[in-house]
């Protein structure tokens, strides 16, 4: 149920929105973290292109919904639509984070809406546009 929920959104989100006129500049080649529950940070993917497995466009990466650092995992902290630290909870107080290559904060990777937050369906069509690879050294 959980996934027809987020695959509803991201047909609402892809029929108004024209996904070829996104603007992706701003989040291409961003590297996302997580908070952990200990106060520390943990590599969880980025907005790099789809062959790279450190893209959360790689279904066998950090995209995979297998991977229990990946926002695509339900059961997972990062995924889970119950986890505090999701970024598929919209309640999330902890929700993963976004840098740039020169670690300059992007915003919140969350579907709560708010001001700095980049929408996690908005993040995955970027990097399956991407051509940009992993430069985090994770």
């Amino acid at each position: 149920m959980f996934y027809l929920g987020v695959l509803v959104a991201m047909f609402s989100f892809i029929a108004t929105t024209n996904a070829a006129s996104l603007n992706c500049s701003p989040i291409n080649g961003a590297a996302i973290y997580g908070q952990t529950w200990n106060g520390g940070y943990t590599f969880i993917g980025g907005v790099f292109n789809r062959y790279d497995s450190e893209s959360i466009a790689n279904r066998y990466g950090k995209g995979s919904k297998y991977d229990s650092n990946s926002i695509f995992d339900i059961y997972g902290d990062f995924g889970s639509k119950y986890s505090d630290y999701s970024a598929l909870n919209k309640y999330a107080s902890h929700p993963p984070i976004m840098y740039d290559s020169n670690y300059n904060f992007l915003g919140f990777l969350s579907i709560a809406g708010y001001k700095n937050d980049i929408n996690p369906i908005y993040a995955y069509i970027c990097a399956t546009k991407s051509y940009i690879s992993n430069w985090t050294n994770n």
